[in-house]
């Protein structure tokens, strides 16, 4: 019996195919894709965090902020805006790391409303900082420029969210497909059976926690800049990122609970 063929397409043919979606695109058309590639960032460590390691999170928001103020903070005080760029996700990566290492203790249910009560309190503590604007949101922040070259529509943004997407997807794979990435697959199984197997969960689980939220700092830093001169109160910022991937947790906080339950 002959089956089909599947023909996956390469990585440049992928490639042409989004850079020649935001030529086509025009006003807000291509505003919205440039919102879905940045969402597209936080669903894919929210994908890793739950789907590979089966650690819930509903607070990717508060990541999202951090490096979106991170950038903001940095550029409007004179630093060059691609290093607020890179300095967004590794801002992000140790407030995760900092808020990890007492909530991954707990599982489950537990773990996802105390990661969505850890995004309230970061909101409600940025929104009353006078240095982030409070919830008025920073105003004067200078345009995305490399040397010379200064980005200015929508389009150009679009190819740099673009650029941010690509990084993240394959950043994502090779760690799924490393050594590490078994190991989280396993631990996500039983933890039980992954430490009894020798795999370190604890610091494993806080990797994977910190890569999901420099993904989200990331893609915050780039909202940051694709929105012009001003960066919008926290409270938006934060709930713009986070309902994204609010299914995904629930089907998952869902699935935890369910096979926790005792069965009859």
């Amino acid at each position: 019996m002959n089956r089909p063929r599947v023909h996956r397409a390469s990585p440049a043919s992928r490639h042409d195919r989004h850079v020649g979606v935001a030529r086509l695109l025009r006003g807000r058309a291509l505003s919205s894709y440039v919102l879905l590639e940045l969402a597209a960032i936080v669903t894919v460590g929210v994908s890793l965090l739950m789907g590979c390691a089966g650690q819930v999170s509903l607070g990717q928001g508060a990541f999202y902020a951090c490096g979106a103020y991170a950038a903001a903070l940095l550029a409007t005080h004179g630093c060059p805006t691609v290093l607020g760029l890179l300095a967004a996700p590794v801002v992000a990566a140790l407030l995760a790391v900092v808020i990890g290492i007492p909530l991954l203790t707990l599982r489950g249910h537990h773990l996802a409303f105390a990661t969505l009560a850890m995004q309230i309190i970061c909101l409600s503590f940025v929104g009353r900082m006078p240095v982030a604007g409070g919830d008025i949101g920073l105003q004067g922040i200078p345009r995305f420029a490399v040397a010379s070259f200064e980005l200015g529509g929508d389009r150009d943004y679009a190819y740099l969210a673009w650029g941010a997407l690509a990084l993240v997807v394959v950043t994502t794979h090779n760690v799924i497909a490393s050594r590490p990435g078994r190991a989280l697959r396993a631990l996500a199984s039983s933890e039980v059976a992954a430490e009894s197997s020798g795999v370190p969960v604890g610091r494993y689980k806080l990797i994977v926690f910190a890569l999901a939220g420099a993904f989200a700092g990331l893609a915050g830093a780039s909202t940051h800049f694709s929105s012009a001169t001003s960066l919008r109160a926290p409270s938006r910022c934060c709930f713009r990122s986070n309902t994204s991937s609010w299914p995904s947790s629930a089907d998952s906080a869902r699935s935890q609970a369910h096979s926790s339950a005792p069965r009859r």
